[in-house]
This record gives C-alpha cells, structure tokens and sequence, in this order.
C-alpha cells in the first residue's frame, strides 16, 4: 500500500512538472558571433517541430560601419528565395536597419530563415552578435 502511494505521488507530481511553464523546452538556437560581408545576407534556418508553431524570441547587435547596421528579417520558403533574387518578399519579422534589436514573433509551424542582410553596404563587413531562442 505505501509504494502505491509513493507511485501515485510520484505520477501526479510527473503531471505538475509537465504541465508547469518551467516546463516549456526553450532551445538556443544561435548564440554566436559571426560576420555578414558587404552586398551579402546571411541565413540560418529552422522549423517548427511543434503543430502548434513556435515562438522565436532574443536580441542581436551589429557592429561594423559608420553606422553600425544590420537588417533582420523572418522569412518562409518562398519569402528567402524572393527576397535572394531582390523581389518583393512577405515576412514574418523586419528590424529596418538598425544597430540593436529585440525579436519576439509567434510562427505557425512551417520552416523559417532568420536573415541578417548587409547587401545595402558596399564596404563595410558587419559583425553580428545573435541570441536567438525558440520555444
């Protein structure tokens, strides 16, 4: 009788942890360092593996410049590959070109690029320091 209790508690506090909000798996998807060139973007893909969608949340920073700017932006399949041939592309987030920024952008399930775009600079490499999360 007393280890089906302790197996009972044990199932029900099982159920808490599982249904608890510290119970949510965040994974850090970028957390680096890296350069995007003059005239170039750089992409980092990802999908929701949930039906329910995904939540991207974090900050980047750029530096590199006279003004110490990068745009970002969230697109789909056919967003990247209209946004690559410098066509009219829908997306799901856009920073405008800034220095810093913050993201926090509910998605439907789907696959994702997260774009960091220097092709506005003819010059100047931008350093990009991205914390990226998805949950």
């Amino acid at each position: 009788m007393k280890s089906q209790l302790v197996i009972v508690f044990a199932v029900l506090m099982i159920c808490v942890v599982c249904h608890s909000p510290m119970a949510t798996a965040k994974v850090v998807f970028i957390n680096e360092t890296f350069v995007v060139e003059p005239g170039a973007f750089k992409w980092f893909p990802f999908f929701s593996a949930k039906k329910t969608g995904v939540r991207v949340t974090g900050a980047f920073r750029a530096r590199g410049g006279s003004r110490n700017d990068i745009e970002v932006y969230i697109f789909d399949d056919i967003g990247l590959e209209n946004f690559a041939n410098r066509n009219s592309a829908e997306n799901y987030y856009y920073s405008r070109k800034v220095t810093a920024g913050r993201i926090d952008v509910f998605l439907p399930a789907n696959k994702y690029y997260i774009v960091f775009n220097n092709r506005f600079s003819s010059i100047s490499n931008k350093a990009v320091k991205a914390y990226i999360e998805l949950d």
